[in-house]
């Protein structure tokens, strides 16, 4: 008998009481061998620049199994019936499905034309939801998952490289460490409870862990993957931001019930204690630093945002953002600042979310997007500053990845994605980054003092110099006069198509001693300084 009506045999069939004996009517095995599977599918895009995202649907017929060949080199890629793979290289590929029943296999091929890439475009980002999803920014597929820790992952940061990610487990004690290359769990780190907020200095040899839980901060040596230091801050830790030059990290404490009176710690990374403690408000939620290393914005679900001078660790300015921040960050040039949350209705069952941009000149509103029908609750910038990926959430469960476009700060696409989360970039591995150096002819000296600054940045394409006094300059190897006694802090950010770098380095202008010409216009025997 053919119960699911496929044509195969699945019961035999006896006839009883009469002269024929009681042998099946058919032979099911026989049935079986004589269907043959049909492979076929279809693909989501034959050809573009690389890295090329492709997704496979399959339509093949009387099929169980199926055996994908994504480059027809006879080694197995995948065994999904619908599998999505990424082409990195240039070239031209042949994809190759077996599908199977069990007794009879069939194949189709098809061809794939991968261009040479364009230009760097950082496609790929994870979103930490119930598990760490590798989602292509521009279709919103989920290239892979990657289950990490065993309650929920919160936070996570992707080091310098790009090579690994480490991904807190909120609710538990362990911080995940993720190979982005095969996007597999390498190593876990125990850490304090409920680690919540992480951040990784420049260089990628440390990761600071928040742990709200237990109120302190974890840091983990990222060549052994083991905690090195554990460092007491305020209640309730969420944010953390580790400043350019690596030597100051910035802790947002959210506070406790029911005031939430928060504040930032900040931590000395060469003694790893905290060395001051700033009062922002209500409910700090994340931390921001600007590339310079001047400025560190802190979201407060207080309705604004604060802003700290990192020279003196006091507030220097609030804006008023009318809505409740919980997600923020600096663009790569530092000229601005995204601040995303829920809108005021939140409370009253509205499900609509905003992301606004401060210019930090005069740390003023310049836009605001409103997200429509999804809460914000994961925001990045891409390392060209072009743009903004807004990770929302909804009561319906129809999460989408908002893409903003920071030329004109307007939503410029939606895309539909399966879990919303925290985000973070994953470098394109092709990349090219700049590296940020220079040296100046002296670092001393009496005023007036003539200073000539000398680039020796790699893969470098733009430079943009701030002097410290107010003063800048687009030139490569500049030279500035300094006219008036004090420390003045220079930096030098330079970029290309693939991201952006800095470096600093401290001038010193002494008083010039009444009467004496002959030191009033040169350096001091010191001579020259590197930057840094």
């Amino acid at each position: 008998m053919d119960l699911d009506r496929n044509g195969i045999g699945d019961l035999p069939y006896n006839i009883y009481e009469n002269e024929f004996d009681y042998l099946p009517l058919v032979s099911m095995s026989s049935l079986q061998n004589s269907v043959t599977p049909t492979a076929n599918f279809t693909a989501s895009v034959t050809n573009g620049p690389a890295p090329l995202v492709v997704k496979f649907s399959d339509l093949s017929k009387n099929a169980v199994a199926w055996n994908w060949d994504f480059d027809n080199d006879g080694i197995s890629d995948s065994t999904e019936q619908n599998p999505v793979h990424v082409y990195r290289a240039q070239g031209n590929y042949t994809v190759n499905l077996t599908a199977s029943n069990g007794f009879n296999t069939n194949s189709k091929l098809a061809n794939i034309s991968v261009e040479k890439r364009v230009s760097s475009t950082w496609p790929f980002i994870y979103i930490i939801g119930g598990t760490v999803s590798v989602i292509d920014t521009a279709t919103g597929l989920v290239i892979t998952k990657v289950k990490v820790g065993r309650s929920m992952p919160e936070g996570v940061a992707v080091t310098p490289d790009g090579k690994k990610a480490y991904v807190p487990d909120r609710w538990g004690v362990n911080v995940s460490v993720v190979d982005t290359a095969t996007n597999t769990v390498i190593d876990t780190v125990k850490v304090g409870s409920d680690p919540y907020g992480v951040a990784i200095s420049p260089d990628g040899k440390k990761v600071y862990v928040a742990n709200s839980g237990s109120n302190n901060i974890s840091i983990i040596n990222t060549d052994a993957n083991t905690v090195t230091a554990t460092v007491p801050v305020g209640i309730s830790p969420t944010g953390v931001a580790v400043v350019p030059d690596g030597s100051k990290v910035y802790v947002a404490n959210s506070g406790s019930y029911p005031s939430y009176e928060g504040t930032v710690s900040v931590i000395d990374t060469a003694t790893s204690m905290v060395t001051a403690t700033v009062h922002v408000g209500n409910h700090p939620s994340r931390v921001a630093v600007t590339p310079d290393g001047k400025k560190v914005y802190v979201a407060n679900w207080g309705h604004y945002v604060s802003v700290v001078d990192t020279a003196t660790n006091t507030v220097t300015a609030t804006v008023d953002v009318d809505n409740s921040p919980d997600e923020i960050v600096v663009n790569p040039t530092g000229t601005k600042v995204y601040v995303a949350g829920m809108k005021k209705g939140y409370a009253a069952g509205t499900d609509d979310g905003f992301v606004s941009a401060i210019g930090t000149s005069n740390n003023t509103i310049i836009a605001t997007m409103d997200i429509v029908g999804g809460s914000p609750i994961g925001l990045a910038v891409t390392p060209d500053g072009k743009t903004v990926y807004v990770a929302n959430s909804n009561i319906s469960g129809n999460s989408t990845l908002s893409v903003i476009d920071t030329s004109n700060d307007t939503v410029s696409a939606t895309v539909n994605i399966e879990t919303p989360g925290r985000i973070a970039i994953i470098p394109d591995p092709e990349s090219v980054f700049p590296v940020a150096n220079f040296s100046s002819n002296v670092s001393e000296g009496f005023a007036p003092l003539s200073v000539q600054f000398t680039d020796s940045s790699e893969n470098t394409t733009g430079w943009n110099w701030n002097f410290g006094d107010g003063a800048a300059s687009k030139e490569q190897n500049p030279a500035h006069t300094y006219l008036s006694p004090g420390n003045y802090t220079a930096c030098l950010i330079v970029n290309n198509p693939d991201g952006t770098d800095s470096k600093f380095t401290t001038i010193t202008v002494l008083e010039s001693s009444s009467g004496d010409d002959s030191q009033s216009s040169g350096g001091s025997s010191k001579g020259g300084s590197s930057g840094g």
